[in-house]
């Protein structure tokens, strides 16, 4: 069918010639909002279109981005419209210039649609020898990337397709012309199954209403709105929905406990939260507090705070990557755990220029060590401040070293900064010494040890288990979780193409990703030693006897309530006298921190037991590694980047 738009400037029809799609148009600069009502709508469409016409757009799905609809707008645009026309007194056209805002759900449907404009031939070869650009602008753009977007060249047509980054946090002075599709991709967490799902929704009207108003910043301008008005009034929502009811409540809980907003009566939270104005639904608010039970922040008895929860409400992160930061300085691993922490809090410093992310992918392998996302990131991280500490002064290499290895400098700075705001808070509440310097040193082979065990006792009970992969499926390896229930590996993950861990069946991680499957977009190898003495539960199990290879009787033992360990009686006992210890050191630790200040103003440490047990530990985690690495596959890599400087 063919939609006619009336432009409310000029008074003149114009037609769209694209088959089978309807537009609605807009102007920022006229009100544009229609009273009439549902019914008297669809009589004015009657008295418009053909029947057959009208049945053709209700056959049209609105929410499928229509990419061929896109590029057909883009060229009428430019070659049957003056709405990037510039105009000299006498009201002839000067010349063609300005921007075209594509407004698109995510990544991938950029992509698409600049490679579908990359194949226009009007684009191409232009009659008139115009010049055109195409434009990506999505948060995953490095800050040089981004910048791009703000060089204005005189005579050049811009069309830039981007994400809803351009509603608010960025604006664009020559954009004269929106397109807008209305789609977004939103997160919200699934607290059922604890998972961050990624969704494809309608924006609210604010959200369409606030697109329409990036054209005409400076002058006057256009909104083409890819969707009926129909599913603006009545699908749209008037407002997006509340971060409370699609956020995990977590630290909101764990700030209401400490702030003392609610009183200390069991479902007291509970009921704090269910009198706020758009109160969550009570599966998240019970699936915070089991969180933050299992994790010892609350007493499960009488939801009462305990000493861990208390340390924890005064750093500003999420519980777990707090917890992090906590038993990273218990346990002498600080450096890399606050490293750790502030890739989770922000994003990986790896990024990959527009249509170069394999490359990308590739130079991040290169640094991979402890089949571990994140402590890939730690080495990048510290080969990068190797070259920074031992480079020249100009910064000279420091920017070679980013560009060849697809480093975001300023994502490396910002680590940097948040390592330092992290080690200031754990030395307020007596974790760290404060006299003693920051760590800068290379990871060693001892610390990558101890960090992937630290790295589970902190994301805890996160874990899922590797299987071989399935006869039918890809050749990469199955990932189950307790409830039996398969999560597949990211693309992005340095772990995506990995068959088997020789060195252990688990991985924990951060968060899960639903979109099209249930993804992990990060994960670390986890050995069975930290799983057992980290784990929230240990339990042996006599009636699980049985017999190794070399004929010698085993127990079992179960953690968390589904993994099951085989191990002979001796070494079963002292795995549970090791993790007594190790759980009576991280409560006493707690209770009184190791570096609190006294009266005297002088440090009062408990380090005799506390490193004693540390030795061991470390002794312990590193004869494991040795013996199921013995390759070093998986710490090979561990100085990738000194070579690079």
């Amino acid at each position: 069918m063919y939609q006619w738009m009336k432009g409310p400037q000029t008074g003149i029809r114009r037609r769209l010639p694209y088959q089978g799609v309807g537009v609605s148009w807009t102007s920022s600069s006229v009100a544009s909002s229609s009273k009439a009502t549902t019914s008297e709508s669809q009589r004015m469409l009657a008295e418009k279109y053909s029947a057959s016409t009208l049945l053709a757009l209700e056959r049209i799905d609105p929410s499928v981005v229509n990419y061929e609809l896109i590029q057909a707008l883009v060229e009428h645009i430019i070659t049957e419209t003056d709405l990037l026309s510039l105009s000299k007194g006498d009201g002839q056209h000067q010349r063609t210039s300005g921007s075209v805002l594509v407004f698109l759900p995510g990544l991938q449907e950029i992509t698409t649609l600049l490679d579908v404009l990359g194949g226009s031939r009007l684009l191409r070869h232009d009659p008139h020898g115009r010049e055109f650009e195409l434009l990506p602008l999505h948060s995953s753009l490095s800050a040089q990337e981004q910048q791009r977007i703000f060089r204005q060249r005189p005579g050049v047509i811009r069309i830039i397709a981007a994400t809803n980054i351009a509603e608010t946090s960025l604006t664009i002075d020559d954009v004269k012309v929106v397109i807008d599709t209305g789609r977004v991709k939103q997160m919200s967490h699934d607290a059922q199954r604890r998972t961050n799902v990624l969704d494809e929704i309608w924006v609210a009207r604010a959200n369409a209403k606030q697109r329409a108003g990036r054209a005409g910043r400076t002058s006057g301008g256009s909104c083409f709105r890819l969707f009926p008005q129909s599913v603006f009034r009545s699908v749209m929502l008037e407002q997006p929905v509340p971060e409370i009811r699609r956020a995990p409540l977590t630290s909101l809980c764990l700030q209401i406990k400490t702030f003392g907003a609610c009183n200390e009566q069991k479902d007291s939270c509970g009921e704090f939260l269910r009198a706020c104005l758009d109160p969550p639904d009570d599966v998240s608010i019970s699936d915070a507090l089991e969180e933050l039970f299992e994790i010892g922040a609350l007493n499960r008895e009488d939801e009462a705070l305990t000493k861990l929860g208390t340390h924890l409400a005064r750093l500003p992160v999420d519980v777990k990557v707090g917890k992090l930061l906590l038993l990273g300085a218990l346990f002498g691993v600080f450096d890399a755990a606050s490293t750790c922490a502030a890739v989770l809090e922000t994003k990986s410093p790896f990024v990959a220029p527009f249509g170069r992310q394999s490359e990308m992918k590739q130079a991040r392998q290169n640094f991979a060590v402890g089949a571990s996302d994140l402590l890939t990131d730690v080495n990048a991280f510290e080969a990068w401040r190797y070259v920074v500490q031992h480079g020249k002064n100009d910064g000279a290499n420091e920017k070679s070293f980013c560009n060849q290895n697809f480093l975001s400098n300023r994502g490396l700075r910002e680590l940097s900064k948040l390592k330092r705001q992290f080690r200031g808070l754990v030395v307020q509440l007596g974790f760290l010494p404060r006299d003693e310097p920051a760590g800068d040193e290379r990871m060693t082979l001892q610390q990558l040890a101890m960090i992937s065990a630290i790295l589970y006792a902190g994301l805890a009970p996160n874990l899922v288990h590797v299987e071989p992969p399935l006869a039918y499926g890809p050749k990469r390896a199955v990932l189950r979780e307790r409830d039996h229930a398969i999560v597949v590996m990211h693309p992005g993950s340095i772990n995506y193409k990995v068959a088997s861990f020789r060195a252990s069946n688990f991985l924990t991680y951060a968060v899960k990703l639903h979109t099209s499957q249930v993804y992990l977009p990060a994960s670390s190898l986890v050995l069975p030693l930290a799983v057992c003495l980290f784990s929230h539960s240990l339990e042996p199990l006599p009636q699980l006897r049985r017999k190794d290879k070399d004929g010698n009787e085993t127990i079992g033992l179960r953690v968390n309530d589904w993994v099951i360990f085989h191990s002979s009686y001796r070494s079963a006992a002292l795995i549970q006298e090791m993790r007594d210890a190790v759980l009576e050191c991280i409560d006493s630790s707690l209770q009184t921190p190791p570096y609190v200040r006294g009266a005297n103003g002088n440090s009062k440490s408990q380090k005799s037991e506390r490193e004693s047990l540390l030795d061991v530990l470390r002794v312990l985690f590193l004869a494991e590694y040795e013996e199921r690495d013995p390759n070093k596959q998986l710490s090979g890599k561990l100085c990738a980047g000194k070579q690079r400087d």
